[in-house]
């Protein structure tokens, strides 16, 4: 072959890149892109192109210093560049240092590639001694994409729920020394324990019904009634997520710092901004809205958080998600939550329609109070109760309740969700005559109304472990969804 074409095939062979692939962070996700790096003869450069942040780039020191510490040649003569594809997407991730490391290993010929790496994925984080670790959010990870099938990454002190290959460090891999486990192992949801306290029959059966049923409910009274006590306990006996809906929590959980092994219970302080609680900032970002997916928002002092934070519990009650819209950018986030509030009715917290003369608050000042209730937010719960007389009566355990309903959701694991009855559904499952006075109430007041009635309805019933309603839930549930709401729109606003 003449000099010439010696001279540009080489050229050519020095050009060849190694290809691998990682993932970066797409929200909650984790999405896989394709990570090239070519090293050519020339000056030190290394050289990480396709918008990557600050954290990625921080890896070329991490690089050189476990090449050091692993005996491998720093290649020094060598112009160094990392590629992210696709370029058009910002990119953040915590493990592309191992991914953007064994390519250069590779691509030098420092270290054999004992893997197909167009069928491989490489996520581990590297310590500067050669370590690897396992970073955090692969913990969710439930399936590799499409064309993948394995993932190189850290030893995990968990098991993971992918075909995976563990290395402890960098210059000690190899396929004998996999991790690898054909069961995709499950991480179990473990209920938080409840306090053994006792409350009334009346109270342990509008619990079931609220848990069975997961139903919105505002809880109002004087200080000292246990309201905030019951909220909380409701949050540690709701049903299980499906595995699938726990791990997309658990990513989302996991994108705020968190490990979680039960459904969240959110429950910021009154104080808390609207960007806070709906998330913004330039990038869009999620608030504790987003944070509380999948599980309970729980808004102690309800009338103290600021009213436009009140005003933005329309959209997530109603659709699920939230829509943050700056400047940046728009992004859905999903905000799918049981909302569990607890208020006084007036600043001193005495307050109560039954026992009006305890509360030494002005009438002006009480009215002020009552009046951050935002109609159109109120009528997104579904029960309203008065906590006044709880104490009085401690019949049931709330570890026995917790134990009965567990055994419910074993029967019903299958089995349609309150939620998704539709009205025409709920009224053929009694005889609508029975109680021709109270539908006629509800045909008077809004869709929202009645539908959260017969929801009600309809979880009373299967508390009972019955499908069918009768009048006995229907009264309880037009007590707790309809008169209730009557009773403090004319009773409160008649008294101011």
């Amino acid at each position: 072959m003449p000099k010439k074409q010696m001279s540009c095939a080489r050229s050519l062979l020095s050009f060849v890149s190694m290809k691998v692939y990682s993932f970066i962070k797409d929200q909650y996700n984790l999405l896989p892109i394709e990570v090239e790096v070519s090293c050519v003869n020339g000056t030190a450069e290394f050289e990480i192109m396709g918008q990557a942040d600050s954290l990625i780039k921080e890896c070329k020191q991490k690089i050189f210093s476990a090449f050091r510490n692993c005996n491998f040649e720093l290649p020094s003569s060598k112009r160094i560049f990392v590629n992210l594809r696709p370029s058009y997407i910002r990119k953040s991730s915590q493990g592309l240092d191992l991914a953007i490391a064994l390519a250069i290993l590779w691509e030098l010929k420092q270290l054999s590639c004992p893997v197909d790496t167009q069928k491989t994925l490489i996520y581990g984080e590297l310590g500067l001694d050669g370590s690897v670790f396992t970073p955090d959010d692969i913990a969710g990870v439930l399936n590799l994409p499409e064309g993948f099938d394995h993932l190189i990454t850290g030893l995990s002190h968990e098991k993971l729920m992918v075909p995976s290959y563990g290395i402890s460090r960098l210059n000690q891999f190899s396929p004998e020394e996999n991790v690898f486990d054909e069961a995709a192992v499950r991480h179990l949801q473990v209920a938080p324990p409840v306090d053994d306290i006792y409350v009334s029959k009346e109270l342990a059966e509008l619990m079931k019904a609220i848990c069975i049923g997961e139903h919105s409910c505002l809880f109002a009274g004087p200080k000292g009634s246990g309201k905030s006590t019951v909220v909380e306990n409701l949050a540690k006996m709701l049903r299980p997520l499906e595995e699938e809906e726990f791990f997309k929590v658990r990513q989302i959980n996991q994108y705020f710092g968190e490990s979680i092994q039960w459904r969240p219970i959110v429950a910021p302080h009154h104080t808390s901004t609207v960007l806070a609680m709906v998330g913004g900032g330039a990038r869009a970002l999620p608030g504790e809205f987003t944070r509380a997916h999948g599980g309970v928002l729980l808004l102690d002092e309800y009338l103290e958080f600021p009213v436009p934070v009140q005003e933005a519990l329309r959209e997530p009650m109603e659709t699920g998600s939230i829509n943050v819209s700056r400047l940046g950018g728009r992004k859905v986030h999903p905000a799918d939550f049981l909302l569990m509030a607890t208020t006084n009715l007036c600043p001193c917290g005495e307050y109560f329609p039954s026992k009006k003369h305890r509360c030494i608050c002005r009438l002006s000042l009480r009215r002020r109070y009552v009046e951050k209730l935002s109609g159109p937010v109120l009528d997104r719960f579904h029960i309203l109760c008065f906590a006044e007389n709880w104490a009085e009566k401690e019949e049931v355990s709330l570890l026995s309740l917790q134990k009965e309903l567990q055994e419910l959701y074993l029967n019903r694991s299958k089995t349609k969700s309150v939620k998704s009855f539709k009205e025409s559904e709920l009224l053929k499952d009694f005889d609508s005559k029975f109680d021709l006075e109270n539908l006629s109430l509800l045909s008077k007041s809004s869709r929202r109304r009645k539908i959260a009635c017969l929801q009600l309805a309809k979880s009373f019933a299967l508390a009972n472990k019955r499908e069918e309603i009768n009048r006995s839930d229907f009264d309880k549930a037009m007590r707790y969804s309809f008169r209730s709401f009557e009773s403090l729109r004319w009773e409160m606003h008649r008294d101011l």
